[in-house]
């Protein structure tokens, strides 16, 4: 759910409290009007309803800000899957004694009073970073049930399998067994599998390194996800103007670096500085410099904030592996199941009679 949203009766974009100070001002029932009034930053669709912001019980903190709710995005937009997710927003849990919304409210009104800003570049840099998603994004093309698949095929292999793959003997990991609890007929026989069949699994090994155990989950809520190639140029100038501009030594550096909400909502105001500044960041370095030491007359002007572009390289990439490997990865797990069980089987049998050659080999010699 986006924290700021476009006000076509106001004609900017703005934050839930900007937003409701502005319709006390113009005697409106902000919750009733928007509805009419407020539409989606990126895509556009209208019929915006206010999300409160909700607080701890224990000490009245705020632990999620007040945002604005969608439906019916276009299937492209940043929140068309995952408008009604709690961490759908990277700014969505803000600590109330230092908000970075507000932070960025100032700046982004400080820059529209010096001249620096105009609600028209905040529109049209919304659309350019719209037709950015569309251009350069790719979307899941196989059915649910390939999905599934493909996650009951990932839950099953070892996250350590790499490892072992090219390193361990096979004919002799049951012999530690009795000592090392990890290789169990099962696991030994999975590391068996993998490494004879390598050809077949290469994919998985990708998916594995991409996604780890759980992250296919994200795939189903995230994609289309945008090639990170074909915006690396901007991801490097955005960076290096949120650290030069934001940190003065290496501790607020460290410090900051570990919010993670902190640095993707800055990251939007950036990138629409060094657009507005046509990517030259000596420019957008002299305007945040003019822009920090403003204090703005009105709070009220205009905000923006939306969520990183700059982020999830790894699922453009397991997309494009899925689409392209499906079938391959699907293929080579029917035959693994029944060929798995019959490792295991035998292995068992490995293990038990090494078990008892063991304890045999413990007894006294007996003299007849």
């Amino acid at each position: 759910m986006p924290i700021t949203a476009y006000s076509n009766y106001f004609s900017r974009e703005i934050s839930v409290e900007q937003y409701v100070n502005l319709c006390k001002n113009e005697n409106l029932d902000s919750d009733f009007f928007c509805r009419t009034d407020m539409e989606c930053p990126i895509c556009s669709v209208k019929g915006g309803t206010i999300v409160s912001a909700a607080r701890a019980y224990s000490d009245d903190r705020e632990i999620r800000q007040a945002t604005f709710r969608f439906n019916n995005h276009d299937p492209y937009c940043d929140y068309s899957v995952s408008d009604n997710s709690a961490d759908s927003q990277y700014g969505f849990r803000i600590n109330s004694r230092k908000n970075i919304t507000t932070f960025i409210a100032k700046l982004t009104c400080s820059g529209i009073e010096l001249g620096i800003f105009t609600q028209q570049t905040m529109r049209e840099f919304r659309r350019w970073l719209f037709s950015i998603k569309k251009t350069t994004s790719t979307e899941l093309e196989v059915t649910p049930d390939a999905i599934d698949s493909i996650e009951i095929i990932l839950n099953d292999m070892p996250q350590t399998l790499p490892y072992f793959n090219e390193l361990l003997e096979l004919d002799s990991l049951h012999q530690y067994s009795k000592n090392l609890k990890i290789f169990t007929p099962e696991y030994i026989s999975k590391i068996k599998f993998f490494k004879e069949n390598k050809s077949h699994i290469d994919d998985l090994f990708k998916l594995r390194y991409y996604l780890g155990k759980d992250g296919i989950k994200k795939i189903r809520k995230y994609y289309p996800a945008i090639n990170q190639e074909e915006i690396c140029q901007y991801k490097k100038a955005v960076y290096a103007l949120r650290s030069c501009t934001l940190f003065s030594t290496e501790n607020e550096i460290k410090k900051i670096m570990s919010c993670n909400y902190s640095t993707n909502i800055t990251d939007a105001f950036f990138t629409y500085l060094l657009w507005v500044s046509n990517w030259n960041i000596k420019v957008a370095i002299e305007s945040f410099i003019k822009i920090k030491a403003h204090t703005p007359n009105d709070v009220n002007l205009a905000n923006i904030i939306g969520v990183n572009i700059f982020d999830n390289n790894y699922l453009y990439k397991s997309i494009e592996l899925i689409n392209t490997k499906a079938s391959e990865i699907i293929s080579s797990h029917v035959f693994y199941k029944p060929i798995l069980e019959k490792e295991i089987e035998q292995l068992s049998k490995m293990s038990q009679v090494d078990s008892e050659q063991s304890e045999n080999s413990q007894l006294p010699d007996i003299d007849f």
